[in-house]
């Protein structure tokens, strides 16, 4: 009997700076064994105002002993460049050796960055310019100056997966644009995935930020770049992601739904591993993030299904699986995922999230300097193509 398979397309799958995940645990159990790893001890914590406020810091802190030296809890929406000088001020002066990211998005890639300002002694934010959108390449090996570098453990608070990349976006608001900035030891040297740690993170954000790992792995499987591995760890990510959401909105206090939504974003994450990056959704968020103050949750569910319709033609195969993985047996992808925001309760259209249409040459102007729109399976061809897209989630 002939078997016919798809072929298995040619790829590398590259270790990163990332050591350890620890998951399912509590978060001062497992920081007792990654504490015992190195020689760390003067920890510097970065957070954000919100959690401040709430008792997760101290106790946190706590848990550190006399090896805790300071902190900064100054980090707001979108990682504001200066927010990044100010806390790497501090940790220079505290002498910090370890960084202790406790947050979402914003504030790990802060700290990534922190981290980027202690090796090279930046003080301003214009210091940080010749970083802005260049990516090194990643050979997967320690870079010869590794050792001149503080590490970071990042303890995530949503569902963003920021702690799972080497990159970090920061915004300029003078500008009104989003910056990568890319370097291989800004990777956490540990992550801890505590599902009680979820428990501070009001329930809506922390379903928006779920969205956003749904599009880490919709984009992973249609990008130009889409392999075995990475479709393979996407399908388990969006089939773990669709079940827990759909199972915190029925048992809020339940701590193992919330475990799931922690493990599926994860495994939305993987992909990168192996060379699959995000494409055209995640490029127009990050402008709409900077350029209207969009939060990351709400551009997914927003523009990922008209990306998805725009580009349906060229992942054809990739869509009926993501649709499969999402419940959908009409191979819909765009419908699925559509579904699941409105579901939510959040935004599907830009309407809702008060962006205007007048806007839309600017904005697209603006994402026509994203790199990752060269992961488009379908090629963007200028800022026409970003525009018609903008109308079809209009």
């Amino acid at each position: 009997m002939e078997t016919s398979f798809e072929p298995i397309m040619p790829g590398v799958y590259r270790s990163s700076m990332l050591e350890r995940v620890y998951w399912g645990r509590p978060v001062a159990d497992a920081l007792v064994d990654e504490l015992r790893v190195g020689e760390a001890r003067r920890i510097f914590v970065v957070t954000n105002r919100s959690l401040a406020a709430t008792p997760v810091p101290a106790t946190l802190i706590g848990s550190l002993g006399e090896r805790f030296v300071g902190s900064y809890a100054g980090v707001t929406a979108h990682a504001p460049r200066s927010c990044v000088i100010e806390a790497a001020a501090l940790a220079r002066a505290a002498r910090a050796d370890l960084l202790l990211a406790l947050g979402g998005g914003s504030v790990i890639d802060a700290t990534k960055v922190v981290a980027l300002c202690l090796r090279h002694g930046y003080t301003e934010t214009a210091q940080l310019e010749p970083h802005a959108n260049i990516r090194p390449l990643d050979a997967g090996q320690r870079p010869d100056d590794a050792d001149q570098w503080l590490r970071i453990i990042a303890v995530p608070t949503t569902l963003s997966g920021a702690e799972f990349a080497a990159s970090a976006g920061l915004t300029d608001p003078a500008r009104g644009l989003k910056h990568a900035f890319v370097a291989p030891m800004q990777m956490p040297r540990a992550i801890i995935l505590d599902p009680a740690m979820t428990m501070v993170t009001p329930l809506a954000l922390l379903q928006s930020t779920a969205m956003k790992a749904v599009d880490h792995a919709v984009e992973r499987m249609t990008s130009i770049t889409a392999n075995a591995y990475s479709d393979t760890v996407s399908e388990l990510a969006l089939r773990m992601l669709g079940e827990a959401l759909d199972a915190i909105g029925e048992r809020p206090e339940d701590l193992d739904p919330r475990s799931r939504l922690q493990f599926g974003m994860f495994m939305s994450l993987r992909g990168a591993a192996a060379g699959v990056a995000v494409n055209v959704s995640h490029a127009i968020g990050h402008v709409l993030g900077a350029h209207a103050g969009v939060p990351h949750g709400q551009t997914s569910g927003v523009v990922l299904p008209a990306v998805l319709r725009w580009n349906r033609e060229a992942t054809a195969a990739a869509q009926r699986r993501i649709a499969a993985a999402m419940g959908r047996s009409d191979g819909d992808a765009a419908a699925a995922v559509e579904a699941l925001a409105r579901r939510l309760g959040l935004p599907s259209r830009l309407r809702e999230v008060a962006v205007k249409q007048e806007d839309f040459p600017m904005i697209a102007r603006k994402t026509m300097q994203e790199m990752l729109l060269r992961n488009s399976r379908k090629p963007v061809g200028g800022p026409q193509d970003i525009e018609a897209i903008l109308q079809l989630a209009w």
